[in-house]
């Protein structure tokens, strides 16, 4: 019955890597497509910002006591989701990840079992394989329930984060490092807590039409020696894997990112390069800190070395062109851009930067064309379509511009500059009545800021003599 440990650990861990992955790719999907360039779209558990506690620590709590713990890794740029809905299918899409693999799962055992066959003195024997995959769909339940729980630091709580005010944040976000403390003491000192928590996952397992004499022989034949046995290797080696030097050293780096302490990071990842100077992974978060101190020069030369060491690294090109771009090298962005562009023609950021390299060199149609196609790839990208949009009313094409800011307000409703970009158009076209109405909603919710620009924007001069405009810039 050894197989049990090996299939229970390794399908546990690959659930891990899906539950992380699921956060990343709603997230790249959202708006945050620098979960990409951090490589948490690899499922390769090595990306996660902290491994340890994303695959280690889950791992450990299963062979302590069999409990589904999820793990939690993957650093999220709030602030690049469109709005609060994405936020909140961020959140969500973990404890998702581990409701399909357990319908999955469940969907597997009805097919290939028997139920002549489900009987005690064959369990374990010769379905030793079911009992296995029924005790990781109890997990996956176990796992989903437990992380919707609406506690700080957990996916429950973050679901409805968005939706609390600035100060209800702040107070509950104090106690986020205390959760998984207080959920330890509640399962071993409240037997109603945990009476329930079980209870109900039972429930749904058993709703799954997972037999509960599978689930019950996976767990206890889990629990013998020799399971436990590999299991705490498995375990072990995890932790060898993952505590190199040079990779705890790009983990703490990793840390320090999330916290926005970027040269701390720098300084970790010096130290991984010293320890190998030819390994890309370093190089690559070295370059995004430099990037976000806006040492652009540093930067790219970062995303050269890592370019030299691996030269199929999308991430290091779309860095290494984001990063000539800030430095008005237009040309030489242009030659790495298009090279990601060959390595994946579907690269709607290649596009993006692309046009903007072209539209700050004035080529305005080659800019229009990146644009467009990335805009086909990302039809709902905000950052795309102002630029996009800036483009035609650049080039005077006001009619293209008007529709691709009506297409931002259908998104982002509330978007000031947007509706004043919109009067703008429509001013120089002269729609007054409609140029007056988008001025009216951009003022209502940027009044200062906007106000003082309106005065001397020469896009309005046609309505100079309206009274209303006057009122309005007052």
């Amino acid at each position: 019955m050894w197989l049990v440990g090996i299939i229970v650990c390794f399908g546990w861990i690959f659930s891990l890597c899906l539950h992380e992955f699921g956060h990343a790719i709603v997230a790249y999907w959202g708006g945050d497509t620098s979960v990409k360039s951090k490589g948490y779209l690899t499922f390769n558990p090595l990306k996660y910002t902290d491994p340890g506690y994303s695959l280690v620590l889950p791992v450990l709590f299963l062979l302590m006591g069999g409990i589904g713990l999820p793990g939690g890794a993957v650093y999220i740029n709030q602030h690049k989701l469109r709005n609060r809905w994405w936020q909140s299918a961020v959140s969500a899409a973990g404890p998702s990840a581990n409701i399909l693999i357990a319908l999955v799962l469940a969907i597997l055992l009805g097919i290939f079992t028997d139920d002549n066959l489900l009987n005690v003195e064959r369990l374990n024997s010769e379905l030793f394989w079911a009992s296995s995959l029924a005790f990781l769909v109890y997990l996956q339940i176990f796992a989903a329930i437990f992380n919707l729980l609406p506690m700080p630091g957990l996916d429950g709580y973050g679901i409805i984060e968005p939706w609390l005010s600035e100060h209800v944040q702040a107070k509950f976000n104090g106690y986020r490092k205390y959760s998984l403390l207080v959920l330890i003491g509640l399962f071993w000192f409240v037997p109603a807590f945990n009476y329930f928590i079980f209870n109900f996952v039972s429930l749904v397992t058993s709703t799954l039409n997972v037999p509960e004499s599978l689930v019950s022989n996976g767990s206890a034949v889990f629990r013998e020696p020799i399971n436990k046995a590999i299991a705490l290797v498995i375990l072990v080696g995890l932790g060898l894997g993952l505590n190199t030097p040079e990779n705890k050293a790009i983990q703490q780096g990793k840390k320090s990112i999330e916290q926005q302490q970027y040269q701390a990071a720098i300084d970790s990842f010096d130290r991984a390069i010293q320890i190998r100077p030819d390994g890309a992974e370093a190089w690559l978060q070295k370059g995004y800190c430099l990037w976000q101190l806006e040492l652009f020069d540093r930067a790219s030369e970062c995303y050269r070395k890592v370019i030299a060491i691996d030269e199929d690294n999308e991430y290091a090109y779309l860095g290494l062109g984001v990063n000539l771009l800030n430095i008005e090298k237009y040309p030489e962005a242009i030659f790495y851009l298009e090279k990601l562009i060959k390595l994946d023609p579907k690269h709607s950021d290649a596009y993006y930067y692309l046009g903007l390299a072209h539209q700050r060199s004035q080529n305005l149609v080659f800019a229009d064309e990146a644009l467009s196609k990335a805009l086909s790839l990302a039809p709902k990208r905000l950052d795309v379509l102002q630029a996009k949009a800036t483009l035609m009313h650049d080039i005077e094409n006001y009619e293209a511009a008007i529709t691709t800011y009506q297409k931002i307000v259908e998104i982002d409703p509330n978007n000031a500059p947007v509706h004043y970009d919109l009067a703008c158009c429509y001013a120089l076209q002269g729609q007054s009545d409609l140029a007056i109405s988008h001025l009216e909603r951009a003022l209502a919710l940027k009044p200062e800021q906007l106000k003082e620009h309106a005065r001397i924007d020469p896009d309005f001069d046609l309505l100079r003599k309206n009274l209303i405009f006057k009122n309005l810039i007052a």
